[in-house]
């Protein structure tokens, strides 16, 4: 009647049973196209079970978006996760290509035996009124500092996601303004997690707005419904998007 074990890098935890590595008995030539956790454990198992692997990762270092959701504070050991991976791969031998985009003219050059897409997912970008504003930007320029956010900023979303890189902005000094469709903040969180993140948040003056829906965007803020009343906040520098994301799936 217990909760079984589980573990978000390893699916294998609790389950080992079903998870049995078993040597294939025809090798074959596999193409990984991406080089986060997804991608590197491909590539591991299945240079494990005997397949010639190749891996590409169109940027610069492996790790995918464990780089940036390892931003925040109190989220740094995500890195020993991809550390673990790419040392494991490195060894075992799997051949990488970093810096290389994959196309269909490419795939269909190496003519591989198997592909498998492992490219991650991209921001959603709310289709609202206004959303082309320049001052929009996602969660991923924030915590890679492509861009240098203003004194004062609204976050639309207020999940995990977007609770966190307010939590990360306040260190900064920062104006926060969080701005949530539910009825509270970081309900994705694991409790003891979400606890002292709310708490956190709260004694740096982070201002918490929830039931909220965004109706359209302004130059300098947002037009929202609140319990059945429009509402705006304005004199906003920049507004960050934590709406979400989509699969990269041009590949498919």
């Amino acid at each position: 009647g217990g909760v079984p074990l589980k573990c978000t890098m390893n699916p294998a935890v609790g389950r080992e049973d079903e998870f049995q590595i078993v040597p294939t008995t025809g090798s074959k030539k596999v193409m990984i196209v991406g080089g986060g956790p997804a991608g590197l454990e491909a590539a591991r198992i299945a240079n494990l079970r005997g397949h010639r692997v190749v891996l590409y990762e169109k940027g610069e270092r492996l790790g995918g978006q464990v780089n940036i959701a390892s931003i925040p504070p109190t989220k740094q050991e995500l890195t020993k996760a991809v550390k673990y991976l790419s040392a494991q791969v490195k060894k075992s031998g799997v051949k990488l290509e970093i810096g290389k985009k994959v196309t269909s003219e490419l795939i269909d050059q190496i003519k591989p035996d198997a592909v498998v897409i492992a490219t991650g997912s991209s921001p959603v970008i709310p289709d609202i009124p206004g959303a082309d504003n320049p001052k929009i930007i996602t969660i991923k320029e924030v915590l890679s500092s492509e861009v240098t956010v203003g004194n004062k900023v609204l976050i639309i979303g207020g999940g995990m996601v977007g609770a966190e890189t307010a939590d990360y902005l306040t260190d900064l000094s920062v104006d926060i303004t969080l701005l949530e469709m539910a009825e509270d903040i970081a309900l994705d969180m694991v409790i003891w997690q979400r606890e002292f993140l709310l708490e956190r948040l709260s004694s740096r003056g982070v201002k918490v707005i929830t039931s909220a829906v965004v109706r359209e965007f302004l130059d300098d803020g947002a037009v929202f419904i609140k319990d059945g009343k429009e509402d705006r906040a304005t004199g906003i520098d920049n507004i960050i998007i934590a709406a979400g994301t989509q699969s990269v799936d041009g590949l498919y």
